[in-house]
């Protein structure tokens, strides 16, 4: 049932969200 399953761990999914989210409070506190 689970699609990303295989593409993308759920603990690779949460690091990659955890590094989005830190660009983008960085880049808007630049701005």
């Amino acid at each position: 049932q689970d699609v990303t399953h295989g593409y993308m761990t759920n603990h690779e999914l949460e690091k990659a969200m955890k590094k989005i989210t830190y660009r983008c409070a960085n880049i808007s506190r630049m701005y």
